[in-house]
């Protein structure tokens, strides 16, 4: 019997690349995301530095003018702050929107793959039913053969 041929083979290859391709932009998200949340703790952290510093400057009796400036610069980070965690949101969103994909994709493929998994059991079990069907066709010549030996030699 000819070996097993699935005609559905190139949809697979297919949905196979699909889903290899989702992957690869849903870690490249990944990795964006977290870039961006390595931003944000770094500005938390500066963020943090600078209130600790006002606080020295304050305990000190510094200028005024110093002052100022650290909570002028303290603003600024706030509101930078603020705008990457609107960020982080965006990529989190993306993440997610990603990894939908990845499952779709794979549901996809697996579909396939059921299909192809069906198909090669029923032809599996044609192979067999012909060896059996071989195998019983050869037993009954061997069977007619030896009857026919046995009459001949009476």
């Amino acid at each position: 019997m000819k070996k097993f041929n699935f005609h559905l083979s190139p949809l697979l290859k297919l949905r196979k690349r699909q889903e290899d391709v989702t992957q690869k932009i849903l870690n490249e998200a990944y990795a964006s995301l977290q870039q961006e949340i390595s931003l944000l703790e770094k500005l938390e952290r500066e963020k943090k530095e600078i209130d600790e510093e006002l606080k020295k400057k304050r305990a000190v009796s510094s200028r005024i003018d110093d002052i100022i400036v650290y909570l002028q610069y303290l603003e600024m980070l706030i509101l930078r702050i603020s705008r990457q965690e609107d960020v982080l949101i965006k990529e989190r969103n993306v993440v997610e929107d990603k990894r939908m994909d990845v499952v779709k994709a794979m549901r996809e493929r697996q579909i396939i793959e059921k299909i192809r998994e069906k198909k090669y059991a029923v032809w599996k079990e044609g192979v067999r039913r012909m060896e059996v069907s071989i195998s019983d066709e050869e037993a009954t010549m061997n069977y007619n053969n030896r009857k026919q030996e046995s009459l001949a030699d009476e």
